[in-house]
């Protein structure tokens, strides 16, 4: 795959503690951190596109119902709450 070279600000705390934990190239621990979160990004709008269509063909989700989905997606994923809103 092409690469990029891009300017990115990150916490300088995180940088220490990657290079303390034995990270010695930034650029694949941003590029794979980048990577993960665009593929948890299309996992997203696909659940997205397909609640989009469930709700088009049998009525709005009730909040707690959207509320129990948003948990099961965050627990299968293992990542913090993205679905809401």
């Amino acid at each position: 795959m092409a690469k990029r070279k891009i300017t990115v600000t990150v916490d300088e705390e995180l940088v220490d503690r990657a290079h303390e934990l034995g990270a010695e190239k930034l650029s694949s621990v941003v590029n794979t951190a980048l990577a993960e979160h665009v593929e948890r990004l299309g996992r997203l709008a696909t659940l997205r596109h397909l609640l989009d269509r469930w709700e088009a063909q049998a009525g709005p989700v009730p909040p707690e119902v959207r509320a129990d989905a948003a948990a099961a997606f965050d627990e299968a994923d293992g990542s913090p709450s993205m679905a809401a809103g």
